[in-house]
């Protein structure tokens, strides 16, 4: 915005003044109005962001909730396996059969709004709860997520275990019996990290 003082010589000191408070006046109704526009802008990134996370914590959290369902599920039948291990032993076909019948979800989950939100700067507008919040759920999203990863990995490792045995005598049976408890192991804990951070999307999803 241009400003421009009052054309013509200044002949006295109340004309001089009345330049300086023209100046003034304009510099001021200049600096708020810039003022006002910055801080529409903000309210217009906090308000898109909030949208955003709404969106993909309501996404992530109904894929959370069939992993825990899955994860579950999963723990029920490997603690069954293992119950049954000494005579399934004795029929491999049908121990493969079982394993074969388990099925964690390994749901994907979004991260974009909390990044475009953070490099963007629209966190830094939103008070500290707020921000906590959210910052709460990506935190616990990460650790689900870095659990859930290594539960994968033992997942297809017991998966290529039992694929390529066909038979289980000697050291094998407990090994076999040690890969089912590892995994109802980490179905336990991933159904504990879960019902955290269902909690912290419930919180951030109920921010105003």
């Amino acid at each position: 915005m241009d400003i421009h003082p009052p054309e013509g010589p200044t002949h006295s000191l109340r004309d001089f003044a009345i330049h300086i408070l023209v100046v003034t006046i304009g510099i001021l109704i200049a600096l708020s109005l810039e003022g006002v526009r910055e801080s529409w802008r903000e309210h217009k990134a906090i308000a898109e962001a909030r949208e955003a996370f709404r969106e993909e914590i309501e996404g992530n959290r109904n894929n959370l909730k069939l992993d825990m369902e899955s994860f579950h599920k999963v723990e029920q039948q490997a603690d069954e396996i293992v119950k049954q291990m000494p005579e399934l032993a004795k029929h491999p076909d049908e121990l493969r059969k079982q394993v074969d019948n388990l099925k964690p979800g390994f749901y994907f989950y979004r991260t974009r709004a909390w990044e475009t939100a953070a490099s963007g700067g629209a966190l830094a507008h939103m008070t500290t709860t707020e921000r906590s919040r959210y910052a709460d759920v990506y935190t616990g999203l990460k650790s689900f997520e870095a659990i859930s990863g290594e539960t994968f990995k033992q997942y297809i490792e017991m998966e290529t275990y039992y694929g390529s045995h066909h038979s289980y005598t000697g050291n094998t049976l407990p090994e076999a019996e040690q890969r089912l408890r590892l995994l109802h192991a980490e179905c336990k804990v991933l159904q504990h990290i879960g019902e955290q951070l269902t909690v912290a999307f419930d919180q951030a999803l109920a921010v105003k």
